[in-house]
């Protein structure tokens, strides 16, 4: 019984810390304004990787965001403060992190002919190879150099960077911090003919000093996900994306687009999960050590 009532109190002890952390963190009025979705991968069944979203529930969001009053909007627009149509009504970004190949099929058949834009952030020293970086034991490929190069020609993409090897940049050198935001860009803009403008830091995680070499790189703004504490009134170099995985359903996704009474409890489901993506860092980093 005693280890019952221990238990009790450690679960709600969490909890508790969890309901004080999404009050206090500002999340619910940053990302309820204008909320940005953070997806990988979209397959058609599904995968191991609980970041993999299927082609079933990614149709099944955007219809409820539909449902819900929501129009689709590009990045640029977001940022500049615009809507995607006149009406004033609320408005929903899509960003894929990673850049996998299937993001190539996804955009030609589902999002480009029904005209809903998106931002695709790639790992520009993983393009046109599998993703090694990952845990997975058959990694996806990333998307080639042709396959950037005829996306990049169409007005309802944004193509930005994610640095050069997914590594985590609050745990490397500063040195190399700024060859794998900086080289990233250039690689990137020497492919697609275009600026790259946007930065989206792997595993979600940055700090100061990983900041202001992304501003040094040139960027004009950077994405994050669901961060711990927010710093200013309105820092476009820590911008809150809500994440989606293969345990997110129709409930799940309303209560983080349209914070409700049990937000609170969604966006700390997806803090923790972030939290630990980053192990893949320390499971696969001596891979990157050739960047």
């Amino acid at each position: 019984m005693t280890w019952l009532i221990i238990i009790a109190l450690l679960v709600f002890a969490v909890l508790l810390y969890f309901f004080i952390w999404y009050k206090s963190s500002g999340i619910r009025e940053r990302i309820s304004a204008s909320p940005i979705l953070m997806m990988h991968s979209v397959k058609d069944n599904l995968d191991a990787g609980i970041s993999t979203v299927t082609k079933k529930q990614f149709a099944a969001f955007i219809d409820q965001a539909k449902k819900k009053g929501f129009s689709f909007g590009a990045i640029d627009e977001r940022l500049a403060g615009l809507r995607p149509d006149d009406t004033g009504g609320a408005a929903v970004y899509l960003s894929f992190d990673d850049g996998y190949a299937d993001f190539y099929r996804l955009f030609r058949e589902y999002l480009e002919p029904n005209s809903i834009p998106a931002a695709v952030f790639m790992t520009v020293g993983y393009i046109g190879k599998p993703a090694s970086w990952d845990y997975k034991l058959a990694p996806a490929l990333h998307l080639s150099i042709e396959q950037l190069q005829n996306l990049s020609r169409s007005e309802l993409l944004t193509i930005g960077s994610h640095s050069l090897s997914h590594a985590d940049l609050t745990r490397i050198g500063q040195d190399r911090i700024e060859k794998e935001v900086a080289e990233s860009k250039k690689i990137l803009e020497d492919i697609i003919g275009r600026q790259v403008k946007y930065f989206s830091y792997p595993f979600g995680r940055f700090s100061e000093r990983v900041i202001e070499a992304v501003k040094r790189a040139g960027y004009r703004a950077a994405f994050c996900g669901v961060p711990h504490r927010f710093k200013g009134p309105d820092n476009l170099f820590m911008i809150p994306r809500i994440p989606l995985n293969l345990l997110d359903n129709l409930f799940t996704f309303t209560q983080k687009i349209k914070p409700g009474p049990l937000s609170w409890m969604e966006f700390s489901r997806a803090r923790v999960i972030e939290q630990f993506s980053c192990l893949t860092y320390r499971v696969r980093g001596s891979q990157w050590s050739n960047f």
